[in-house]
């Protein structure tokens, strides 16, 4: 799944609401997931039940908004990235 995430917040507020969409993403916890903000929900709660049955586990790489990369942080959107990895036995 593709998707920004918050748009046209602040700074501060983008991250807090950013973080706790990633938060519950990374938790596996879709009702918490599906109060987020991010153009590309649906598709986001669709990866999280395939992953679940497939017992995938979601890990954050990373997280920035526009305004760690531009002057403006009067306005931002989010961005995160998140990899799927199967579950492996016990080592």
């Amino acid at each position: 799944a593709s998707s920004d995430l918050s748009h046209g917040l602040p700074y501060v507020q983008a991250m807090e609401a950013d973080r706790g969409l990633l938060a519950a993403v990374v938790a596996g916890d879709l009702a918490g997931a599906g109060r987020g903000e991010a153009c590309g929900l649906l598709p986001i709660l669709t990866l999280m039940q395939v992953a679940r049955r497939h017992g995938w586990t979601p890990h954050l790489l990373d997280y920035r908004t526009s305004g760690d990369t531009c002057s403006g942080k009067a306005s931002v959107i989010g961005y995160g990235a998140l990899v799927y990895r199967e579950r492996s036995g016990p080592a």
